[in-house]
């Protein structure tokens, strides 16, 4: 190492270091405590808020009385819920009878064809995918019964024991 490189950068000449502490590691500079019932900043400033919200809100309404449109939005924002879209029945013709894909195909199809929206077309794939999900739970739920019936008929206390196999699933 040369002493170049343990010259002091001149950023760090006029460095003060920090005080060395009054009380030791581990200790706390309170000993004693925050005494009980004392309340936080974040506390006060609420309930200043609080107290002064009569006299806020009459400050509000006088100004949306005036013409203020910021302050009529901010009233009328906290008195009348936001109206949420809602979408339109529509009727078409869907084949529940055909495989979900052929559903699919036909929700595509009256897409393309200006029965559905875009936006309607996509809840239905949805809900056609959500009923998949629906299914496929049903199948397996249909399969594990019929091995565990297989297994409890050939008297084995776990399956694939009778023959000696491991079941990897």
């Amino acid at each position: 190492m040369t002493t170049s490189d343990t010259h002091e950068p001149s950023w760090l000449k006029n460095h003060v270091p920090a005080p060395p502490q009054r009380w030791k590691p581990g200790q706390s500079g309170n000993p004693a405590g925050k005494k009980k019932g004392t309340l936080n900043k974040k506390t006060l400033a609420a309930q200043a808020i609080v107290d002064e919200a009569g006299a806020i809100l009459d400050v509000v309404v006088a100004k949306a009385k005036a013409g203020d449109m910021t302050a009529a939005a901010l009233i009328i924002n906290r008195l009348i819920p936001t109206l949420r879209p809602r979408a339109e029945r529509v009727n078409f013709e869907l084949d529940t009878k055909g495989s979900l894909t052929e559903q699919g195909e036909q929700v595509l199809q009256a897409m393309a064809d200006g029965e559905l929206d875009p936006d309607t077309s996509k809840m239905v794939l949805d809900s056609i995918g959500a009923f998949a999900g629906l299914k496929q739970i049903d199948e397996l739920a249909a399969r594990i019964e019929a091995l565990e019936g297989r297994a409890s008929r050939s008297g084995s206390t776990s399956i694939g024991a009778s023959r000696g196999g491991v079941l990897c699933v």
